[in-house]
């Protein structure tokens, strides 16, 4: 094997890849000194704990929010080792950074907080596998929501002339609704989008269903620890 010929899957993969693409990892690489580490460690974590049954732009959006900084900057950044992570295999975190540094993809500084990155996040990397298998059975996973706000012009006055046909005389009235699309993604990584509408009644129903399941988390938590305790004694 020639000397600088990469040794891991992943560095096989990105000496394969595009220039563009090459350049374009080097550059979300680049990112990771860039970013505060404490925010770039709370959510490559959070990502390994479950992926890849989760949505890493909504794990970085919330993370960012939450810290005020700019989200585009750390899912640029978090985009790096999302790539590393789903790529090395069994690979050693040595092996594979070792192959990115001889295909100049990455500076010492960014290769000692992607090393970090990939020790801190290692002990969830079987568990997080087992847990998306099981995840997946049964149902598809939530993806992603969007949404925008839309005014509705009313131009009848009565049910009867609007079901009717009847020529619209003027505006008679508006109202607020809101038009969101719920993407679902099936076992199989198809996503299906479902559309609906809501008006402000039913979004704030949503709310007080997300304080609801809030709570419930919040009482299957200690659930969990009095489970632990029975089970390890």
């Amino acid at each position: 094997m020639p000397e600088n010929e990469p040794k891991t899957e992943l560095g096989k993969k990105v000496e394969k890849a595009t220039s563009g693409a090459r350049n374009g990892f080097a550059d979300d690489l680049g990112k990771l000194t860039k970013t505060p580490f404490d925010a770039l460690q709370a959510v490559a974590d959070k990502i390994a704990k479950t992926h890849p049954a989760c949505v890493p732009y909504q794990i970085v959006a919330i993370e960012a929010e939450q810290r005020g900084i700019e989200h585009r900057d750390l899912y640029d950044a978090i985009s790096a080792f999302i790539y590393v992570w789903a790529n090395m295999d069994d690979d050693s975190p040595q092996d594979v950074i070792a192959d990115l540094a001889s295909l100049d993809m990455i500076d010492n500084g960014a290769a000692r907080v992607l090393a970090a990155l990939l020790a801190s996040a290692a002990p969830f990397r079987q568990t997080a596998r087992t847990a998306s298998l099981y995840i997946r059975v049964g149902a598809p996973l939530f993806a992603n929501i969007q949404g925008v706000v839309d005014v509705r012009l009313r131009f009848h006055e009565t049910a009867e002339e609007f079901e009717n046909g009847y020529a619209p005389k003027g505006v008679q009235g508006t109202q607020h609704v809101i038009l969101a699309n719920l993407t679902l993604r099936d076992p199989s990584e198809t996503d299906r989008v479902v559309p609906f509408l809501m008006d402000e009644n039913d979004l704030q129903y949503m709310k007080r269903f997300v304080k609801h399941m809030e709570k419930e988390l919040e009482f299957s938590r200690e659930l969990f620890k009095s489970s632990e305790i029975e089970t390890n004694g």
